[in-house]
Protein backbone atom coordinates (compact mmCIF):
# COMPACT_ATOMS: atom_id res chain seq x y z
CA UNK A 1 0.00 0.00 0.00
CA UNK A 2 1.31 3.45 -0.91
CA UNK A 3 1.24 5.81 2.09
CA UNK A 4 1.24 9.38 0.80
CA UNK A 5 2.08 11.07 4.08
CA UNK A 6 5.24 11.33 6.17
CA UNK A 7 5.20 11.54 9.97
CA UNK A 8 8.17 12.53 12.11
CA UNK A 9 8.40 11.41 15.73
CA UNK A 10 11.11 11.76 18.35
CA UNK A 11 12.02 13.49 21.60
CA UNK A 12 11.81 17.27 22.10
CA UNK A 13 14.70 19.07 20.43
CA UNK A 14 15.40 16.40 17.84
CA UNK A 15 14.34 18.71 15.01
CA UNK A 16 10.97 17.37 13.89
CA UNK A 17 9.51 20.76 12.99
CA UNK A 18 12.58 22.18 11.26
CA UNK A 19 13.19 19.01 9.24
CA UNK A 20 9.48 18.63 8.53
CA UNK A 21 9.24 22.09 6.99
CA UNK A 22 12.22 21.32 4.74
CA UNK A 23 10.70 17.99 3.66
CA UNK A 24 7.38 19.62 2.86
CA UNK A 25 9.16 22.30 0.83
CA UNK A 26 11.19 19.75 -1.16
CA UNK A 27 8.11 17.64 -1.94
CA UNK A 28 5.72 20.61 -2.34
CA UNK A 29 3.54 19.10 0.36
CA UNK A 30 1.62 20.60 3.26
CA UNK A 31 3.34 20.73 6.67
CA UNK A 32 1.41 20.23 9.93
CA UNK A 33 2.86 20.49 13.43
CA UNK A 34 0.40 18.81 15.80
CA UNK A 35 1.44 21.08 18.67
CA UNK A 36 0.68 24.15 16.54
CA UNK A 37 -2.67 22.69 15.45
CA UNK A 38 -3.71 22.02 19.05
CA UNK A 39 -2.61 25.53 20.01
CA UNK A 40 -4.77 27.03 17.23
CA UNK A 41 -7.82 25.01 18.24
CA UNK A 42 -7.62 25.88 21.95
CA UNK A 43 -6.15 29.37 21.68
CA UNK A 44 -3.30 28.86 24.13
CA UNK A 45 0.28 27.47 23.99
CA UNK A 46 0.98 23.82 24.79
CA UNK A 47 2.47 24.42 28.25
CA UNK A 48 -0.61 26.46 29.25
CA UNK A 49 -2.97 23.74 27.98
CA UNK A 50 -1.14 21.17 30.08
CA UNK A 51 -1.09 23.44 33.14
CA UNK A 52 -4.77 24.39 33.00
CA UNK A 53 -6.52 21.45 31.33
CA UNK A 54 -4.08 18.61 32.06
CA UNK A 55 -1.77 16.47 29.97
CA UNK A 56 -4.41 13.76 29.24
CA UNK A 57 -6.68 16.38 27.68
CA UNK A 58 -3.79 17.68 25.59
CA UNK A 59 -3.03 14.15 24.35
CA UNK A 60 -6.71 13.69 23.47
CA UNK A 61 -6.65 16.88 21.38
CA UNK A 62 -3.41 15.81 19.73
CA UNK A 63 -4.91 12.42 18.80
CA UNK A 64 -7.96 14.14 17.32
CA UNK A 65 -5.68 16.20 15.07
CA UNK A 66 -4.17 13.02 13.64
CA UNK A 67 -7.58 11.39 13.26
CA UNK A 68 -8.69 14.43 11.27
CA UNK A 69 -5.72 13.85 8.97
CA UNK A 70 -6.73 10.26 8.15
CA UNK A 71 -7.98 11.18 4.68
CA UNK A 72 -5.38 13.84 3.93
CA UNK A 73 -2.71 13.07 1.33
CA UNK A 74 0.70 14.59 0.59
CA UNK A 75 1.27 15.92 4.07
CA UNK A 76 4.28 16.04 6.43
CA UNK A 77 3.28 15.70 10.08
CA UNK A 78 5.47 16.53 13.09
CA UNK A 79 4.05 15.08 16.31
CA UNK A 80 4.66 15.89 19.94
CA UNK A 81 7.40 13.79 21.53
CA UNK A 82 5.00 11.80 23.70
CA UNK A 83 2.36 11.14 21.05
CA UNK A 84 3.64 7.69 19.91
CA UNK A 85 3.85 6.36 23.49
CA UNK A 86 0.21 5.24 23.16
CA UNK A 87 -0.56 2.13 21.09
CA UNK A 88 -3.69 3.64 19.53
CA UNK A 89 -1.69 6.65 18.36
CA UNK A 90 0.98 4.47 16.76
CA UNK A 91 -1.75 2.62 14.89
CA UNK A 92 -3.14 5.90 13.54
CA UNK A 93 0.30 7.02 12.38
CA UNK A 94 1.02 3.75 10.55
CA UNK A 95 -2.35 3.79 8.83
CA UNK A 96 -1.88 7.27 7.38
CA UNK A 97 1.86 7.55 6.78
CA UNK A 98 5.40 6.28 6.74
CA UNK A 99 6.75 7.07 10.21
CA UNK A 100 10.35 8.21 10.69
CA UNK A 101 11.83 8.19 14.19
CA UNK A 102 14.40 10.97 14.60
CA UNK A 103 17.21 10.24 17.06
CA UNK A 104 19.94 12.24 18.80
CA UNK A 105 21.93 11.84 22.00
CA UNK A 106 21.12 13.76 25.19
CA UNK A 107 23.94 16.29 24.75
CA UNK A 108 22.69 17.26 21.29
CA UNK A 109 19.10 17.59 22.51
CA UNK A 110 20.13 19.84 25.42
CA UNK A 111 22.00 22.18 23.07
CA UNK A 112 19.08 22.39 20.66
CA UNK A 113 16.53 22.98 23.40
CA UNK A 114 18.67 25.79 24.83
CA UNK A 115 18.17 27.77 21.61
CA UNK A 116 14.47 26.95 21.31
CA UNK A 117 11.87 29.62 22.05
CA UNK A 118 9.27 27.03 23.06
CA UNK A 119 8.69 26.58 26.81
CA UNK A 120 9.14 22.95 27.88
CA UNK A 121 8.54 22.49 31.63
CA UNK A 122 10.70 19.80 33.25
CA UNK A 123 13.28 19.70 30.45
CA UNK A 124 15.93 22.07 31.74
CA UNK A 125 19.03 19.91 31.67
CA UNK A 126 20.80 16.76 30.60
CA UNK A 127 19.48 14.61 33.46
CA UNK A 128 15.85 15.37 32.62
CA UNK A 129 16.47 14.66 28.92
CA UNK A 130 18.21 11.36 29.71
CA UNK A 131 15.32 10.33 31.95
CA UNK A 132 12.82 11.17 29.20
CA UNK A 133 14.80 9.16 26.63
CA UNK A 134 14.93 6.24 29.07
CA UNK A 135 11.17 6.35 29.62
CA UNK A 136 10.44 6.37 25.88
CA UNK A 137 13.25 4.08 24.74
CA UNK A 138 10.94 1.14 24.10
CA UNK A 139 8.48 3.30 22.15
CA UNK A 140 11.12 4.75 19.88
CA UNK A 141 13.07 1.51 19.27
CA UNK A 142 10.57 -1.37 19.31
CA UNK A 143 7.90 0.01 17.00
CA UNK A 144 8.03 -0.28 13.23
CA UNK A 145 9.39 3.22 12.80
CA UNK A 146 12.11 4.07 10.30
CA UNK A 147 15.17 5.30 12.24
CA UNK A 148 16.94 8.53 11.28
CA UNK A 149 20.05 9.70 13.14
CA UNK A 150 20.08 13.53 13.34
CA UNK A 151 23.28 13.87 15.39
CA UNK A 152 25.56 16.54 13.88
CA UNK A 153 23.20 16.89 10.91
CA UNK A 154 21.49 20.15 9.92
CA UNK A 155 17.77 20.05 9.23
CA UNK A 156 18.34 20.33 5.48
CA UNK A 157 20.50 17.19 5.45
CA UNK A 158 17.98 15.24 7.55
CA UNK A 159 15.18 16.34 5.24
CA UNK A 160 17.12 15.32 2.12
CA UNK A 161 17.74 11.83 3.54
CA UNK A 162 14.07 11.32 4.40
CA UNK A 163 12.92 12.55 0.99
CA UNK A 164 15.30 10.12 -0.72
CA UNK A 165 14.08 7.25 1.44
CA UNK A 166 10.44 8.12 0.84
CA UNK A 167 10.97 8.29 -2.92
CA UNK A 168 12.76 4.92 -2.80
CA UNK A 169 9.70 3.38 -1.17
CA UNK A 170 7.48 4.14 -4.16
CA UNK A 171 8.91 1.34 -6.31
CA UNK A 172 7.64 -1.48 -4.09
CA UNK A 173 4.84 -0.01 -1.93
CA UNK A 174 2.35 -0.08 -4.80
CA UNK A 175 -1.19 -1.36 -5.08
CA UNK A 176 0.25 -4.67 -6.36
CA UNK A 177 2.33 -5.21 -3.24
CA UNK A 178 1.00 -7.34 -0.40
CA UNK A 179 2.41 -6.38 2.97
CA UNK A 180 2.48 -8.03 6.37
CA UNK A 181 4.04 -6.50 9.47
CA UNK A 182 5.65 -9.01 11.80
CA UNK A 183 5.53 -7.87 15.42
CA UNK A 184 8.32 -9.21 17.63
CA UNK A 185 8.64 -8.66 21.38
CA UNK A 186 11.73 -6.74 22.39
CA UNK A 187 12.56 -5.47 18.90
CA UNK A 188 11.05 -3.46 16.09
CA UNK A 189 8.38 -5.14 13.94
CA UNK A 190 9.51 -5.71 10.39
CA UNK A 191 7.64 -5.53 7.08
CA UNK A 192 7.24 -8.48 4.72
CA UNK A 193 6.58 -7.41 1.14
CA UNK A 194 5.24 -9.85 -1.48
CA UNK A 195 5.99 -8.25 -4.82
CA UNK A 196 6.24 -9.82 -8.28
CA UNK A 197 9.53 -8.60 -9.75
CA UNK A 198 10.49 -6.95 -6.48
CA UNK A 199 14.03 -8.37 -6.52
CA UNK A 200 15.10 -5.76 -9.06
CA UNK A 201 14.24 -3.05 -6.51
CA UNK A 202 16.18 -4.39 -3.52
CA UNK A 203 18.46 -1.33 -3.51
CA UNK A 204 15.44 0.94 -3.05
CA UNK A 205 14.12 -1.27 -0.25
CA UNK A 206 17.43 -1.06 1.62
CA UNK A 207 17.57 2.70 1.16
CA UNK A 208 14.00 3.10 2.45
CA UNK A 209 14.31 0.79 5.46
CA UNK A 210 17.87 1.55 6.58
CA UNK A 211 18.83 4.86 5.01
CA UNK A 212 22.53 5.35 4.26
CA UNK A 213 24.40 2.05 4.66
CA UNK A 214 28.19 1.93 4.78
CA UNK A 215 28.44 -1.45 3.08
CA UNK A 216 26.27 -4.45 2.18
CA UNK A 217 27.38 -8.06 2.55
CA UNK A 218 25.43 -10.22 0.10
CA UNK A 219 25.44 -13.84 1.29
CA UNK A 220 23.97 -15.81 -1.58
CA UNK A 221 23.36 -19.37 -2.67
CA UNK A 222 25.69 -19.73 -5.65
CA UNK A 223 23.01 -21.40 -7.80
CA UNK A 224 20.46 -18.71 -6.94
CA UNK A 225 23.03 -16.02 -7.74
CA UNK A 226 23.42 -17.44 -11.25
CA UNK A 227 19.69 -16.92 -11.83
CA UNK A 228 19.04 -13.67 -9.95
CA UNK A 229 22.36 -12.11 -9.01
CA UNK A 230 22.37 -9.66 -11.92
CA UNK A 231 19.11 -8.11 -10.72
CA UNK A 232 20.42 -7.63 -7.19
CA UNK A 233 23.79 -6.27 -8.32
CA UNK A 234 22.20 -3.89 -10.84
CA UNK A 235 19.79 -2.51 -8.24
CA UNK A 236 22.61 -1.87 -5.75
CA UNK A 237 24.81 -0.32 -8.44
CA UNK A 238 22.00 2.05 -9.44
CA UNK A 239 22.04 3.60 -5.97
CA UNK A 240 25.85 3.63 -5.78
CA UNK A 241 25.65 1.25 -2.83
CA UNK A 242 29.00 -0.45 -2.05
CA UNK A 243 28.60 -4.21 -1.60
CA UNK A 244 30.53 -7.47 -1.48
CA UNK A 245 29.24 -10.87 -2.52
CA UNK A 246 30.07 -14.19 -0.89
CA UNK A 247 28.67 -17.24 -2.69
CA UNK A 248 27.80 -20.26 -0.58
CA UNK A 249 26.67 -23.80 -1.19
CA UNK A 250 23.02 -24.27 -0.37
CA UNK A 251 21.78 -26.98 1.93
CA UNK A 252 22.23 -27.88 5.57
CA UNK A 253 25.96 -28.54 5.26
CA UNK A 254 26.60 -24.83 4.75
CA UNK A 255 25.04 -24.09 8.15
CA UNK A 256 28.14 -24.80 10.21
CA UNK A 257 30.21 -22.89 12.77
CA UNK A 258 33.15 -23.26 10.41
CA UNK A 259 31.28 -21.29 7.72
CA UNK A 260 30.21 -18.68 10.29
CA UNK A 261 33.80 -18.14 11.42
CA UNK A 262 35.00 -17.80 7.82
CA UNK A 263 32.32 -15.21 7.08
CA UNK A 264 33.10 -13.26 10.27
CA UNK A 265 36.74 -13.07 9.21
CA UNK A 266 35.73 -11.91 5.72
CA UNK A 267 33.53 -9.16 7.14
CA UNK A 268 36.33 -7.94 9.38
CA UNK A 269 38.83 -7.99 6.51
CA UNK A 270 36.49 -5.85 4.38
CA UNK A 271 35.95 -3.33 7.17
CA UNK A 272 32.30 -4.05 7.91
CA UNK A 273 30.90 -2.26 10.96
CA UNK A 274 27.53 -1.79 12.66
CA UNK A 275 26.44 0.70 10.01
CA UNK A 276 26.59 -2.11 7.44
CA UNK A 277 24.04 -4.83 6.75
CA UNK A 278 23.75 -8.41 5.56
CA UNK A 279 21.56 -9.34 2.59
CA UNK A 280 20.49 -13.00 2.45
CA UNK A 281 19.67 -14.31 -1.03
CA UNK A 282 18.62 -17.94 -1.18
CA UNK A 283 16.58 -20.64 0.47
CA UNK A 284 15.95 -21.42 4.11
CA UNK A 285 19.50 -22.55 4.87
CA UNK A 286 21.01 -19.32 3.54
CA UNK A 287 18.46 -17.29 5.53
CA UNK A 288 19.28 -19.22 8.73
CA UNK A 289 23.02 -18.84 8.18
CA UNK A 290 23.02 -15.19 7.10
CA UNK A 291 20.73 -14.20 9.95
CA UNK A 292 23.00 -15.92 12.47
CA UNK A 293 26.10 -14.24 11.00
CA UNK A 294 24.33 -10.86 11.30
CA UNK A 295 23.22 -11.65 14.86
CA UNK A 296 26.74 -12.50 16.03
CA UNK A 297 28.97 -10.08 14.11
CA UNK A 298 29.81 -6.86 16.02
CA UNK A 299 27.16 -7.90 18.59
CA UNK A 300 24.49 -7.70 15.93
CA UNK A 301 24.08 -5.84 12.65
CA UNK A 302 20.92 -5.42 10.55
CA UNK A 303 20.01 -7.90 7.85
CA UNK A 304 17.37 -8.21 5.14
CA UNK A 305 15.99 -11.50 3.84
CA UNK A 306 15.39 -12.28 0.17
CA UNK A 307 13.96 -15.81 0.29
CA UNK A 308 13.96 -17.47 -3.12
CA UNK A 309 12.45 -20.87 -2.28
CA UNK A 310 8.87 -21.64 -1.34
CA UNK A 311 10.07 -23.25 1.89
CA UNK A 312 11.97 -20.13 2.91
CA UNK A 313 9.11 -17.82 1.98
CA UNK A 314 6.45 -19.52 4.08
CA UNK A 315 8.66 -20.76 6.91
CA UNK A 316 12.33 -19.82 7.38
CA UNK A 317 11.92 -16.06 6.85
CA UNK A 318 8.95 -15.77 9.23
CA UNK A 319 9.65 -15.30 12.90
CA UNK A 320 13.21 -14.04 13.27
CA UNK A 321 14.89 -17.29 14.31
CA UNK A 322 18.43 -17.85 13.01
CA UNK A 323 20.59 -20.94 13.50
CA UNK A 324 23.43 -23.20 12.41
CA UNK A 325 23.97 -26.91 12.91
CA UNK A 326 26.33 -28.91 15.07
CA UNK A 327 27.38 -32.44 14.03
CA UNK A 328 25.10 -33.80 16.76
CA UNK A 329 21.95 -31.83 15.98
CA UNK A 330 20.26 -29.48 13.54
CA UNK A 331 19.85 -25.79 14.49
CA UNK A 332 21.59 -26.42 17.81
CA UNK A 333 23.20 -22.97 17.93
CA UNK A 334 21.10 -19.92 17.13
CA UNK A 335 19.63 -16.58 18.09
CA UNK A 336 16.41 -14.60 17.83
CA UNK A 337 17.50 -11.80 15.48
CA UNK A 338 14.64 -10.64 13.21
CA UNK A 339 15.51 -9.06 9.86
CA UNK A 340 14.79 -5.41 9.21
CA UNK A 341 12.64 -6.43 6.24
CA UNK A 342 11.73 -9.40 4.04
CA UNK A 343 11.13 -9.14 0.30
CA UNK A 344 9.39 -12.09 -1.36
CA UNK A 345 9.52 -12.11 -5.14
CA UNK A 346 7.30 -14.97 -6.41
CA UNK A 347 9.11 -14.77 -9.77
CA UNK A 348 12.09 -16.52 -8.19
CA UNK A 349 9.95 -19.64 -7.76
CA UNK A 350 9.82 -20.07 -11.53
CA UNK A 351 13.47 -21.18 -11.59
CA UNK A 352 12.98 -23.58 -8.68
CA UNK A 353 13.12 -27.33 -9.41
CA UNK A 354 9.84 -29.17 -8.84
CA UNK A 355 11.30 -31.12 -5.91
CA UNK A 356 12.15 -27.89 -4.10
CA UNK A 357 8.66 -26.49 -4.71
CA UNK A 358 7.22 -29.66 -3.22
CA UNK A 359 9.37 -29.13 -0.12
CA UNK A 360 7.66 -25.81 0.44
CA UNK A 361 4.23 -27.39 0.03
CA UNK A 362 4.94 -29.62 3.04
CA UNK A 363 5.21 -26.53 5.28
CA UNK A 364 2.09 -25.00 3.74
CA UNK A 365 0.20 -28.23 4.50
CA UNK A 366 1.50 -28.01 8.08
CA UNK A 367 0.18 -24.45 8.39
CA UNK A 368 -3.18 -25.54 7.05
CA UNK A 369 -3.39 -28.44 9.49
CA UNK A 370 -2.63 -26.06 12.35
CA UNK A 371 -5.38 -23.63 11.56
CA UNK A 372 -6.52 -22.86 8.02
CA UNK A 373 -8.98 -25.15 6.25
CA UNK A 374 -9.27 -22.65 3.41
CA UNK A 375 -5.56 -22.95 2.75
CA UNK A 376 -5.91 -26.74 2.51
CA UNK A 377 -8.83 -26.37 0.10
CA UNK A 378 -6.72 -24.05 -2.06
CA UNK A 379 -4.03 -26.74 -2.23
CA UNK A 380 -6.64 -29.28 -3.36
CA UNK A 381 -7.73 -27.19 -6.34
CA UNK A 382 -6.49 -28.66 -9.64
CA UNK A 383 -5.34 -25.23 -10.87
CA UNK A 384 -3.53 -24.32 -7.63
CA UNK A 385 -0.48 -22.19 -8.47
CA UNK A 386 2.33 -22.11 -5.92
CA UNK A 387 3.49 -18.75 -7.33
CA UNK A 388 0.16 -17.17 -6.37
CA UNK A 389 0.56 -14.18 -4.08
CA UNK A 390 -2.73 -14.92 -2.28
CA UNK A 391 -1.61 -18.47 -1.45
CA UNK A 392 1.76 -17.21 -0.16
CA UNK A 393 0.11 -14.46 1.86
CA UNK A 394 -2.34 -16.88 3.47
CA UNK A 395 0.33 -19.46 4.27
CA UNK A 396 2.54 -16.84 5.90
CA UNK A 397 -0.34 -15.45 7.95
CA UNK A 398 -0.80 -18.72 9.84
CA UNK A 399 2.78 -18.78 11.10
CA UNK A 400 2.86 -15.01 11.59
CA UNK A 401 -0.17 -15.11 13.91
CA UNK A 402 1.41 -17.80 16.09
CA UNK A 403 4.85 -16.16 16.16
CA UNK A 404 3.46 -12.77 17.13
CA UNK A 405 1.72 -14.27 20.16
CA UNK A 406 4.86 -16.16 21.22
CA UNK A 407 7.97 -14.57 19.66
CA UNK A 408 10.51 -16.36 21.89
CA UNK A 409 8.96 -19.83 21.80
CA UNK A 410 7.76 -19.90 25.38
CA UNK A 411 4.36 -21.41 24.63
CA UNK A 412 2.10 -21.60 21.60
CA UNK A 413 4.92 -21.28 19.06
CA UNK A 414 5.95 -24.86 19.79
CA UNK A 415 2.90 -25.93 17.73
CA UNK A 416 4.88 -24.94 14.63
CA UNK A 417 7.03 -27.97 15.45
CA UNK A 418 4.26 -30.24 14.14
CA UNK A 419 6.01 -33.12 12.37
CA UNK A 420 9.46 -31.65 12.99
CA UNK A 421 10.57 -33.90 15.85
CA UNK A 422 10.36 -36.75 13.34
CA UNK A 423 11.64 -34.61 10.44
CA UNK A 424 14.85 -33.42 12.12
CA UNK A 425 15.68 -36.97 13.13
CA UNK A 426 15.10 -38.18 9.57
CA UNK A 427 17.44 -35.50 8.25
CA UNK A 428 20.07 -36.50 10.79
CA UNK A 429 20.05 -40.23 10.00
CA UNK A 430 20.27 -39.50 6.25
CA UNK A 431 23.20 -37.13 6.86
CA UNK A 432 21.01 -34.29 5.59
CA UNK A 433 20.67 -35.85 2.14
CA UNK A 434 16.90 -35.87 2.60
CA UNK A 435 15.30 -32.53 1.67
CA UNK A 436 13.75 -30.73 4.61
CA UNK A 437 10.33 -30.64 2.95
CA UNK A 438 10.40 -34.40 2.32
CA UNK A 439 11.34 -34.97 5.94
CA UNK A 440 8.53 -32.66 7.10
CA UNK A 441 6.02 -34.53 4.90
CA UNK A 442 6.99 -37.85 6.50
CA UNK A 443 7.02 -36.19 9.91
CA UNK A 444 3.49 -34.85 9.45
CA UNK A 445 2.20 -38.31 8.57
CA UNK A 446 4.07 -39.91 11.49
CA UNK A 447 2.63 -37.26 13.85
CA UNK A 448 -0.88 -37.98 12.52
CA UNK A 449 -0.42 -41.73 13.14
CA UNK A 450 0.93 -41.04 16.63
CA UNK A 451 -2.03 -38.74 17.33
CA UNK A 452 -4.42 -41.56 16.45
CA UNK A 453 -2.49 -44.21 18.39
CA UNK A 454 -2.58 -41.98 21.49
CA UNK A 455 -6.33 -41.44 21.14
CA UNK A 456 -6.25 -37.77 20.20
CA UNK A 457 -7.97 -38.00 16.79
CA UNK A 458 -10.08 -40.24 14.59
CA UNK A 459 -8.52 -42.68 12.15
CA UNK A 460 -9.65 -40.51 9.24
CA UNK A 461 -7.05 -37.83 10.07
CA UNK A 462 -3.92 -39.85 9.13
CA UNK A 463 -5.70 -40.90 5.93
CA UNK A 464 -6.48 -37.24 5.14
CA UNK A 465 -2.88 -36.16 5.74
CA UNK A 466 -1.64 -38.98 3.52
CA UNK A 467 -4.05 -37.93 0.77
CA UNK A 468 -2.81 -34.34 0.92
CA UNK A 469 0.82 -35.44 0.65
CA UNK A 470 0.13 -37.82 -2.21
CA UNK A 471 -1.79 -35.09 -4.06
CA UNK A 472 1.45 -33.09 -4.19
CA UNK A 473 3.61 -36.17 -4.80
CA UNK A 474 5.31 -35.84 -1.44
CA UNK A 475 6.74 -38.98 0.18
CA UNK A 476 4.59 -41.07 2.50
CA UNK A 477 7.02 -43.96 2.98
CA UNK A 478 10.43 -44.07 4.61
CA UNK A 479 13.44 -44.69 2.36
CA UNK A 480 14.65 -48.27 2.68
CA UNK A 481 17.84 -46.97 4.30
CA UNK A 482 15.88 -45.37 7.16
CA UNK A 483 15.47 -47.83 10.01
CA UNK A 484 12.72 -46.74 12.44
CA UNK A 485 14.86 -47.61 15.48
CA UNK A 486 17.68 -45.37 14.20
CA UNK A 487 15.26 -42.49 13.61
CA UNK A 488 13.85 -42.88 17.11
CA UNK A 489 17.36 -42.83 18.57
CA UNK A 490 18.21 -39.64 16.63
CA UNK A 491 15.25 -37.88 18.26
CA UNK A 492 17.11 -37.85 21.57
CA UNK A 493 19.17 -34.86 20.37
CA UNK A 494 16.06 -32.78 19.61
CA UNK A 495 16.67 -29.28 21.03
CA UNK A 496 13.00 -28.80 21.92
CA UNK A 497 12.96 -31.42 24.66
CA UNK A 498 11.15 -30.28 27.79
CA UNK A 499 12.99 -31.19 31.01
CA UNK A 500 14.77 -33.94 29.13
CA UNK A 501 11.54 -35.37 27.66
CA UNK A 502 10.66 -35.32 23.98
CA UNK A 503 7.73 -33.02 23.33
CA UNK A 504 5.48 -34.06 20.46
CA UNK A 505 2.98 -31.82 18.69
CA UNK A 506 -0.15 -33.82 17.97
CA UNK A 507 -3.44 -33.23 16.16
CA UNK A 508 -6.93 -33.60 17.58
CA UNK A 509 -8.45 -32.49 14.29
CA UNK A 510 -7.62 -30.05 11.52
CA UNK A 511 -7.10 -26.70 13.19
CA UNK A 512 -6.67 -28.09 16.71
CA UNK A 513 -3.23 -29.17 17.92
CA UNK A 514 -1.79 -30.02 21.32
CA UNK A 515 1.52 -31.08 22.88
CA UNK A 516 2.41 -34.17 24.88
CA UNK A 517 5.50 -35.40 26.68
CA UNK A 518 6.14 -38.84 28.19
CA UNK A 519 5.00 -40.55 25.02
CA UNK A 520 5.68 -44.32 25.27
CA UNK A 521 8.67 -45.20 23.05
CA UNK A 522 6.80 -48.14 21.54
CA UNK A 523 4.10 -45.74 20.29
CA UNK A 524 6.72 -43.57 18.59
CA UNK A 525 8.29 -46.63 17.00
CA UNK A 526 4.85 -47.84 15.86
CA UNK A 527 4.13 -44.48 14.17
CA UNK A 528 7.44 -44.70 12.29
CA UNK A 529 6.84 -48.32 11.34
CA UNK A 530 3.53 -47.31 9.73
CA UNK A 531 5.60 -45.38 7.16
CA UNK A 532 7.44 -48.47 5.93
Amino acid sequence: MRRNNITLIGPPGVGKSSAGKQIAQQLSWRFIDTDVEVTKRLGMPVHKIIETLGRPYFRQCERQVCLDLAHVQRCVIATGGGFPVFTANRKILHEISHVYSLKANAETLVKRLATSKQIRPGLNGKEQIQELLHQRFTTYTTSSFLPVNTHNKPALQVAKEIVQRHQASSVFTTSNTKELVMACAGCAPYPMHIHQGGLQHIGSLLRFILGDIWRVAVLADKTVWQHHGNQVAHSLHQLNQPFDVWLLSGGERSKSMRTVTRLHKNLLAKGFTRDSCVLALGGGCINDLAGFVAATFARGIPWVALPTSLLAMVDACVGGKTAVNLPQAKNAVGAFHPPKAVLLDPNTLQTLPTKHLQCGVAEIIKHGLLGDNTLLRMLHQPNCCLHDEHLLHRAIQVKAAIVQEDPFEQGQRVLLNLGHTFAHALEHVTNYKMHHGSAVALGLLAAAHLSYDLGHCSKTLPAYVKQLLEHWELPTKLPTTCIPEAVQQAMQTDKKRLKGELQFVLLKEVGCACTQTQVPPNKVLRALSRLQ
